[in-house]
């Protein structure tokens, strides 16, 4: 196992190391010195994970979210002994476990807004932590449970309770052109709408909050996205950009096509402006380039959002539209909250804000800039299982598109389908070989997912999951069968533990003992308990989903 007594002792003395340089160097400021000199292990630590400044105050929450966030907190154990940014001489060996971390996570994850987001979390603005999910067409994987158990991890580290889910309905999700293209229209449809039923029963047993959203006409509830208006708007768009930049911007955009579409009319270069319409070189050709500049700033809030879809989509082409503006709808349903997700959705919520005002306009909305303020999200690194990046809500990904056939996808991953042939073979080859970065970190997650699981299920379903987790580890049994540490109590419990991490007699909590776990630690035995629990869980969720 991971030793972190010796790991805090390398970093303090690495650490001091940095002190003493410090006070012989020129123009020194001996105030900084004198303040930090002191500094704890744990302040360091806490700071590091979670970016926060010397003139920050470290609170319970800020502490306990950076203990909910255990891949970062050791990728950031490493940092702070043996990263060559902090290099001073010929370093020890490092433990390989805490590289694999840093290598692994330390730059796949993203706090925006840090300061403000830090502020907001301890004053408690945001009233709710917000999870967006889709579809899959074909069964879920383990980490649609992993993602769930370390959300609200998250969520309840810093006293959001409740939970709110987004939940992407078959009429939103059979347009996403990069999984409906494996199935036959018919069965693609009839595999979302077994996943919608699957989801709610799943949802409803934590106790979530979920709303689903669709794109339709027929809006009953008031839940469904009107396809009409966002097909209006979708038209004009693409009216626009054959206008400007001709019927090729319509296709699947060329690199050519993407490099003008990207720039400003004004700044397209000469040598590329019969790649446009004959009428539009020619205009921006006008008046020294004067009416291009013109042309920008009048469509300034039009050209921004072309301009977001070329660049995630490489096409202008309708269901592109009809996709990704269900999501701006569907999120202007929220205020005051937190959103957690893969950092794979940072490249589509960013625009929303950093065009807030520009998507009201086109929209006809009123804009209402005071709700962006109060919104803030935490992107966390993808998941990894086996030979697979995936999302954990919408297990047909791209980059299972690139590597694998449905089948062998299938047969490499760990889908909530398993538990019924008893697959714990197969679950065994897909532990053994995800690297362990990500077996230690999916086995944390499941974990945490189990302790909010055994708040809502009944006893008999609660004892046959505490045979598995108390053959697996006694000292993760012991804290997840407590009536005492529950998650409501995940503030003081994580923030008491960062503070005393340096005491080894202090009691670690249940997610972050695999994080210890080396090589050594995963003998057949071990890997075959994870996989029983792992079993067992599925058995659980798939008897709730009947």
């Amino acid at each position: 196992m991971l030793n972190l007594k010796d790991i805090i002792e390398h970093s303090n003395n690495r650490f001091q190391q940095e002190i003493d340089k410090a006070k012989n160097t020129k123009n020194i400021d001996i105030a900084r010195i004198e303040r930090r000199k002191n500094e704890t292990y744990f302040t360091r630590l806490g700071r590091a994970t979670l970016g926060i400044t010397n003139t920050v105050t470290l609170t319970d929450k800020t502490l306990a979210l950076s203990v909910a966030f255990p891949e970062i907190l050791f990728s950031k154990m490493y940092a702070l002994g043996w990263s060559s940014s902090r290099k001073l001489h010929e370093d020890v060996n490092h433990p390989e476990l805490l590289y694999k971390y840093f290598s692994s996570f330390s730059d796949n994850y993203k706090f925006i807004d840090l300061f403000n987001l830090n502020t907001k979390i301890n004053d408690n603005i945001y009233s709710s932590l917000l999870l967006c999910h889709g579809l899959s067409p074909t069964s879920d994987t383990i980490l649609l449970l992993a993602d769930i158990g370390r959300t609200l991890r998250m969520s309840y580290s810093v006293g959001i309770k409740k939970i709110s889910v987004l939940l992407a309905d078959v009429t939103w999700v059979k347009y996403n052109r990069s999984i409906n293209q494996l199935f036959t229209p018919k069965e693609f449809l009839n595999q979302l709408r077994i996943c919608l039923d699957k989801r709610k029963r799943i949802y409803r047993t934590l106790n979530l909050e979920y709303k689903t959203f669709g794109i339709s006409d027929h809006n009953p509830d008031k839940s469904n996205l009107n396809k009409t208006e966002i097909t209006q708007h979708a038209k004009s768009f693409r009216d626009l950009a054959e206008l400007i930049w001709g019927k090729k911007s319509l296709e699947p955009q060329k690199e050519e096509i993407l490099r003008i579409i990207g720039k400003p009319l004004d700044q397209i270069p000469k040598k590329d402006l019969h790649l446009l319409p004959p009428y539009i070189s020619k205009l921006i050709e006008l008046k020294e380039r004067e009416v291009a500049i013109g042309i920008e700033e009048k469509l300034q809030s039009e050209f921004k959002i072309l301009r977001t879809l070329s660049e995630l989509f490489s096409s202008f082409d309708e269901e592109v539209f009809l996709y990704y503006f269900a999501q701006y709808y569907a999120q202007r349903h929220y205020n005051n909250f937190l959103k957690i997700a893969p950092l794979s959705e940072e490249k589509f919520d960013q625009p929303f804000l950093k065009y807030a005002e520009d998507f009201d306009k086109i929209a006809n909305n009123k804009i209402v800039t005071s709700t962006n303020k109060e919104t803030g999200y935490i992107y966390c690194p993808q998941y990894t299982l086996g030979d697979f990046q995936l999302l954990p809500y919408t297990s047909i990904s791209s980059d299972v598109i690139k590597k694998a056939t449905l089948e062998e996808f299938k047969s490499k991953t760990i889908l909530l389908d398993d538990s019924y042939d008893n697959k714990i073979d197969k679950i065994i080859g897909v532990i053994t070989t995800t690297e362990i970065q990500h077996r230690n970190r999916l086995t944390s997650d499941i974990l945490s997912f189990v302790h909010f699981l055994i708040q809502n299920i009944d006893e008999n379903l609660k004892n046959s999951l505490y045979l598995e987790i108390e053959s697996l580890s006694e000292d993760i049994y012991t804290q997840i069968v407590s009536n005492t540490d529950t998650p409501n109590d995940y503030t003081i419990i994580f923030s008491d533990w960062l503070k005393a991490i340096s005491n080894s007699e202090s009691v670690i909590p249940f997610h972050i003992l695999p994080y210890l776990w080396e090589e050594d630690d995963w003998t057949k035995e071990r890997i075959i308990k994870v996989s029983k629990l792992i079993i067992k869980v599925l058995e659980i969720v798939n008897e709730i989903c009947e």
